[in-house]
């Protein structure tokens, strides 16, 4: 089942509807703070259409939640103008079987991606965006638009860093998946515009591929030798086992020094705590989206017996 919202700043609720297969009609003009909200209760996937102006993406939501803000003012510089305007809306969400999830398709569209978001997939982020300008911004390049021989506002918003040696695009699918081309569009508002004449893919399989471009407004493929079957995310190694005991609310652990490489004497030993990981593999979403003890870059320090000194309770990781 799907359960499509709509609430306020507030969360208080303007707008419900249910179904397997929803086409269902918003009457009522969006206000700042509005989200549109879609919960699923099967499988981790669904094609969701939130505006008649968007195309219609399939998304993967692991936690079963998928909440959109709608956008506003500066914002709206990465979308038509008509998009999520006047006081009637067409919202879409429908169920997917296992065919239409895994059938050959483009896998990085998603014009509901949220800059800075990364609790649905697929999702873009970058190391830089120039001028943190919203007709820039990552989600451009995966929003199903190609419109490129302009530049700035929709319809030629796209990704753009500026020029800079050291841009680094990512794209997290959340979920294993299997690749076989990439298909780039360049920014192509020639004599504005230079272009990249290559781009280094590296795939979290450790393994990475150059591919060469022209100065052209067409997509340019880069076809992989052989299909790619890449899992997202983290990418964990067995290194042992580790007695605990629970009692109320307190967790104690013991491990041995050689599961963690440590031989002789060890003083101290610096540890952190995670738990609710995000899905991406990128350690920097610990800072605002995974739980982490303690907080941002700081770690715990156990003095072991026979260490000198008191255990701090949090030092600089």
């Amino acid at each position: 089942m799907i359960y499509l919202k709509v609430i306020d700043n507030q969360g208080a609720l303007k707008f419900k509807e249910q179904g397997k297969n929803l086409k269902v009609s918003y009457k009522g003009e969006y206000q700042e703070g509005d989200k549109i909200r879609v919960d699923i209760t099967e499988g981790e996937f669904v094609a969701i259409k939130l505006d008649e102006k968007l195309q219609e993406s399939i998304v993967h939501i692991p936690n079963k939640t998928f909440i959109f803000e709608v956008p506003m003012g500066d914002l709206m510089r990465g979308y038509d103008k008509e998009t999520f305007a006047g006081s009637e809306h067409i919202l879409c969400a429908r169920e997917l079987d296992d065919e239409e999830i895994y059938s050959y398709r483009n896998i990085a569209l998603n014009p509901h991606d949220k800059h800075g978001e990364s609790k649905a997939f697929p999702h873009a982020s970058a190391n830089f965006v120039t001028r943190g300008d919203p007709c820039f911004y990552e989600r451009n390049a995966i929003d199903g638009n190609t419109q490129n021989v302009g530049h700035g506002a929709y319809p030629y918003n796209s990704w753009a860093g500026g020029a800079r040696d050291d841009l680094e695009y990512r794209v997290d699918f959340g979920q294993k998946v299997e690749v076989e081309k990439l298909v780039i569009y360049l920014r192509a508002d020639f004599p504005h515009d230079t272009y990249w004449k290559s781009i280094d893919f590296e795939f979290s399989d450790g393994t990475s591929i150059t591919g060469n471009f022209d100065g052209i407004a067409d997509g340019q493929e880069v076809v992989l030798s052989e299909k790619k079957a890449l899992a997202d995310g983290w990418a964990g190694e067995h290194i042992g086992q580790a007695l605990y005991t629970v009692e109320g609310d307190r967790m104690v652990i013991r491990l041995a020094k050689a599961t963690v490489g440590l031989t002789g004497q060890v003083s101290t030993l610096c540890f952190k705590w995670a738990d609710n990981s995000t899905l991406s593999g990128n350690i920097m979403e610990f800072m605002d989206l995974g739980d982490t003890a303690p907080n941002d870059r700081f770690s715990y320090m156990y003095v072991c017996p026979g260490g000198e000194g008191m255990a701090a309770v949090a030092t600089p990781a």
